[in-house]
């Protein structure tokens, strides 16, 4: 193994990036000899990451659902998700409710009227175990500062 001894010019002169072109790759001396297509590699080495991350995080949203589709999916009934809402109120009536979905999440939403309160309660049940999620109070005049903000909120756990 013989080693090249430069001299102090030949050291002066030689730059520490040029390496002869028959150690450069093919497409690298192609870069070298057309910028315009090196700076198209650049544009493509920056531009395709951040495209795959997009479409990473329309992946991870979930997919909305038609309303026979979330019919199919529960496995809890109208009746048995209204029964949980009234429990949860009593003396209240149902004045309205329907199967929604949210944060991929297929829910009942009951909106029930308690005689004796203004406006209305709330009250959300997860249509797969028929446990309670939220129950609000919406509307109406708040009779204190606790309960206007009251969200009484369960964990969706068995």
């Amino acid at each position: 193994m013989t080693s090249t001894v430069l001299s102090r010019n030949e050291r002066a002169t030689s730059d520490a990036s040029f390496v002869p072109s028959t150690y450069l790759s093919p497409a690298l001396e192609c870069t070298m000899k057309h910028p315009k297509i090196a700076l198209l590699a650049i544009a493509l080495a920056v531009t395709v990451p951040t495209l795959a991350r997009a479409q990473d995080k329309d992946a991870m949203k979930p997919k909305r659902m038609t309303h026979a589709q979330m019919v199919k999916a529960a496995k809890i009934t109208p009746v048995e998700a209204r029964a949980v809402a009234l429990r949860e109120v009593p003396g209240g009536k149902v004045s309205r409710y329907y199967l929604r979905q949210d944060e991929g999440v297929v829910m009942y939403e009951y909106t029930l009227k308690v005689p004796e309160k203004s406006g209305s309660e709330v009250v959300k049940i997860n249509a797969m175990s028929g446990s309670m999620i939220e129950h609000t109070h919406k509307g109406g005049v708040a009779t204190t500062a606790a309960s206007a903000k009251a969200v009484v909120k369960k964990p969706d756990h068995p």
